[in-house]
Order: structure tokens, then sequence, then C-alpha cells
């Protein structure tokens, strides 16, 4: 899953904040259509295909439901944090690791 810590963190911060709350959605929407993730869409973490004509969407990574649902955390309503492996990285990098909604 280093692969989509690293996707993400390459992402301006303002684009950040709109992929982690997808993500978190994500990690709890039993049945997804991909296409109601504009963000991660747009962050190529979601990704369109042609199916018998017809456009598609599929994660970019087999894993990133399994990311979205053990890597972020919401300590308090509406507040989304990346889990300790980010947030020490980004503080070493001059970022905070909350990413308000």
């Amino acid at each position: 899953m280093h692969h989509i810590r690293q996707h993400i963190l390459r992402l301006p911060h303002s684009q950040a904040q709109l992929v982690m709350r997808e993500l978190w959605q994500l990690g709890r929407d039993t049945s997804p259509n991909f296409a109601n993730y504009p963000a991660l869409i747009e962050s190529r973490l979601v990704i369109a295909h042609t199916v018998n004509g017809k456009t598609a969407f599929r994660p970019a990574y087999p894993d990133l439901r399994d990311f979205a649902h053990e890597n972020i955390k919401v300590p308090h309503s509406r507040v989304f944090q990346l889990r300790s492996y980010f947030t020490e990285y980004l503080a070493d990098n001059g970022q905070t690791g909350v990413l308000a909604s």
C-alpha cells in the first residue's frame, strides 16, 4: 500500500483533502459505484476504461479500498487525518497531517 501513500503525498494539499474524504467514504461503501468519486477520478486513483462502448471506472490499485479502510481515521466529526506514518512524514516536510473537510 506504500504506492498509494506516495500517490496521495504527491497531491496538492487542497486536492489531498478531497481525496482523503472520498477515500474514507470509499472504505465504508459496501458496493461502490466508482463514478461517484470525482476527486479519486481526477487524482487518477480511480481510472476510466471502456467496456462494450461504455465508460466504466475501476480502482487504479487493487488494494485501494483496503487502504482507505485501514489508513484513514476521523478522530472528530468531519476532520480527516492520515495514520501516523503519514503525519510523521508530513511533519518532516513542514505540513500538517490534519485534513479538514
